[in-house]
Formats: C-alpha cells, sequence, structure tokens
C-alpha cells in the first residue's frame, strides 16, 4: 500500500450481510410473483363462494344453462382459465340454482320445488 491509500478489506460480517440482503431481496421478488399468480386460483373462487353465501347442509340443485364457447374472447370466466397456459379455445359454461331454504329430500320431484325457492346465482 502507499502512503495515504486506506486498505479495503472486507470483513465477513460484510460478506453475510450482503449475500444475505441478496437471498432475502430475491425471496420477497419471488414471493409477489407468486402471491399475483395465486389470486385468480385461490382468492377469487373463495370470495365468489362467501359472496353467493352457499349453505353447508345438502341441498337441492339444478342446471339452468350451459353454453359451449370458443375462443380466448368468449372465456372470460376466470374458473376457465384456471391452471392454464396456453391459449383457450374452449370452455363450458354452467350455471346453477340451488334450494338454499329448502334441504335436500330424496326422490323429491323438482316440479314440486316453487319458483321463488330457488336462488339464482349472478355476479
Amino acid at each position: 500500500p502507499t502512503m495515504g491509500a486506506a486498505e479495503e478489506t472486507k470483513s465477513r460480517l460484510d460478506d453475510i450481510k450482503y449475500y444475505t440482503s441478496l437471498f432475502l431481496g430475491a425471496l420477497a421478488i419471488i414471493c409477489v410473483f407468486g402471491f399475483l399468480f395465486l389470486v385468480p386460483f385461490v382468492l377469487d373462487p373463495a370470495i365468489s363462494t362467501l359472496m353467493h353465501e352457499f349453505v353447508e347442509e345438502p341441498v337441492h340443485c339444478k342446471v339452468t344453462s350451459h353454453e359451449l364457447r370458443y375462443g380466448k374472447t368468449n372465456c372470460s370466466w376466470a374458473s376457465c382459465r384456471e391452471g392454464c397456459t396456453a391459449e383457450i379455445f374452449k370452455c363450458h359454461q354452467v350455471r346453477v340454482t340451488y334450494t338454499p331454504k329448502k334441504m335436500y329430500e330424496s326422490m323429491a320431484p323438482f316440479d314440486e320445488i316453487e319458483e321463488n325457492e330457488w336462488a339464482y346465482l349472478t355476479r
């Protein structure tokens, strides 16, 4: 070393701080992307379930409509895109209704259930 120039020495503690902060920063970035990726798969269905106030006991249910749609613009439901990494070309959209106040009775004909007892799900 020359006169007046300070020696630069990295201590072991400085190396530990550097690599620890690098690791934690990378982990934070990965966690943010993981959270953003899981929102449509976990939170959207969970929030939808809470909004519709589904009952825990078995009830009567029936299909009100079924559509088979083709093309990415026609498949707008989040459930149609779950787990897909490719373009969407075919999507089944099934709408159902159920009887939240009338519990399930086996062999009960649907014709005897009044129209006002069915809960039509809308967003």
